[in-house]
């Protein structure tokens, strides 16, 4: 394993450590909030479900280059360096998880500007 790999796995396991306290402070918030402002805020909020079917879309397409390079491990259709591909498997798995943290992020700051509202 060299030190890029050994870096990235880190910053992975950083990131879904930062996810996951994200996923259940937002879900703490949301109990204490009135559900109807918030599905009314999410819904009338057009740059929020711009930015969510963007993410969406990114961590969709990051996904299939990721499938995609697996299956090349398997047919090798397409000759590389190691160290290449195992660059584009891990960043296309770092740009998913990236994607998917700001989803909640986006979620987190959504719920938390609710409960401030009367």
């Amino acid at each position: 394993m060299s030190n890029i790999e050994i870096y990235v796995q880190i910053l992975t396991i950083l990131l879904a450590f930062s996810g996951v306290y994200l996923v259940v402070r937002t879900f703490a918030l949301k109990r204490k909030i009135d559900h109807t402002t918030l599905k009314a805020r999410v819904f009338l909020n057009d740059s929020f479900m711009t930015d969510v079917w963007t993410l969406l879309l990114i961590a969709c397409l990051l996904f299939v280059i990721h499938a995609i390079m697996e299956l090349n491990d398997i047919f090798r259709f397409i000759t590389m360096e190691p160290i290449i591909e195992s660059i584009i498997k891990e960043g296309t798995e770092l740009g998913v998880l990236v994607c998917t943290l700001l989803l909640v992020y986006k979620f987190f700051i959504l719920v938390n500007l609710a409960k401030y509202e009367p």
